[in-house]
């Protein structure tokens, strides 16, 4: 089936488009889809471009204004609380998941791809409601309904912790050294925000 991914340069994503592109021979993945909404972790671009030009695939950025996730300790000024979020923190962007799919779905259906592949895992989900199973799959009803394609909504880390992603990563010969997951967005990561500490085991 023809795909996109939505890469953001980060770990989850760049397994997940190492998983799609061993997991089916016969699939195709079109495009890595890459959304700049003004995130302070802009590292993570660069990563992401480079995560895709290893694997030979074609790289799309899309810039969103980033008025629209305003409030958020990722876009704003506001300092980024350190430790993994057990819950909702100041690390949420709002509806961000929301907004990426449907624009990784309008892209899907433009360039005649079937599915859109998401890093979502189990991690996440405790601290960030639109990456929780309950939200994809009401998601995946709304594509269903909403596209001519019927676009399907693919979230293959969904029940892997960080560990389980980060061993998968060295089975699937993921170059993680290129990804980028600090979310203060400094050259050297800090290792004590939720992405630093959620790539612990790889050090």
């Amino acid at each position: 089936m023809k795909s996109i991914i939505l890469l953001s340069g980060g770990l989850d994503s760049s397994v997940a488009l190492a998983m799609s592109l061993t997991k089916d021979p016969e699939s195709r993945v079109l495009e890595a889809l890459t959304i700049d909404y003004g995130q302070r972790h802009r590292l993570e671009i660069i990563a992401a471009e480079w995560i895709a030009n290893h694997y030979g695939i074609p790289w799309k950025l899309v810039t969103v204004d980033p008025q629209i996730f305003r409030g958020s300790a990722l876009t704003g000024d506001a300092e980024v609380p350190e430790g993994h979020a057990e819950s909702p923190d100041d690390t949420y962007v709002p509806a961000r998941n929301t907004v990426l799919i449907a624009l990784a779905a309008a892209r899907a259906e433009s360039i005649g791809a079937r599915m859109i592949v998401i890093g979502a895992n189990a991690d996440d989900a405790a601290g960030y409601p639109d990456c929780r199973a309950e939200y994809l799959q009401a998601y995946r009803n709304v594509l269903q309904q909403g596209t001519i394609n019927k676009v399907w909504l693919s979230a293959p880390l969904l029940h892997h912790s960080k560990d389980q992603i980060i061993e998968l990563g060295h089975d699937l010969d993921v170059p993680m050294n290129m990804t980028y997951s600090c979310y203060r967005g400094e050259p050297e990561p800090c290792g004590t925000c939720g992405a630093c500490i959620g790539r612990e085991s790889l050090c």
